[in-house]
């Protein structure tokens, strides 16, 4: 099994070795690699930061194999509702949905499933992010990380707790209409 990495930063540092990390800007332009590569694709808080997307589903569709599956997870219209949590110290860990301000399209599960669906995927399935075993613990980390002053794993407590996230898990296949 081979596993690649795509940013538009230089994220190879943080990546283990094995990973064959590529720095493009995945918004512009034909992907470095071939037609139907991957059995499988991530895009993961990547879609919130795109004003229309429509570029990037073409060059998802041409790089995923037949029957392959894409799983695509972004901030949930409910990011827009919550509080910042501004007073906790980590800027770079967004709670509400415009404490980063790269975000530039909300989508609610109707535009998620409708954006894979129109760009020719077949989606199966819709939902909201959890781990549910965090959930249950996480009233007790909330307010322990408000405390403790710790915005990158508040965040991760308040996402689950609230379900913030959504996602989608489609997959390419010939004969969809």
């Amino acid at each position: 099994m081979k596993f690649f990495a795509v940013d538009i930063l230089d994220r190879a540092p943080y990546l283990p070795e094995d990973v064959d990390f590529q720095r493009f800007d995945c918004t512009e332009g034909n992907w470095p690699f071939e037609n139907e590569t991957f059995d499988a694709i991530t895009a993961v808080h990547l879609l919130e930061h795109l004003r229309h997307g429509g570029e990037l589903f073409n060059q998802l569709k041409r790089v995923l194999k037949n029957g392959g599956t894409c799983y695509a997870e972004v901030p949930g219209l409910r990011r827009c509702f919550v509080p910042s949590f501004r007073f906790v110290s980590e800027p770079l860990m967004p709670i509400n949905f415009f404490d980063d301000p790269t975000h530039v399209t909300i989508y609610s599960m109707e535009r998620l499933f409708g954006k894979f669906h129109d760009a020719g995927f077949r989606v199966y399935k819709v939902g909201i992010r959890r781990n549910w075993l965090m959930t249950l613990l996480s009233p007790l980390l909330v307010g322990a990380l408000i405390l403790l002053r710790r915005r990158d794993l508040l965040s991760w407590g308040v996402q689950n707790l609230l379900g913030l996230n959504i996602y989608s898990i489609s997959n390419k296949d010939e004969d969809v209409s």
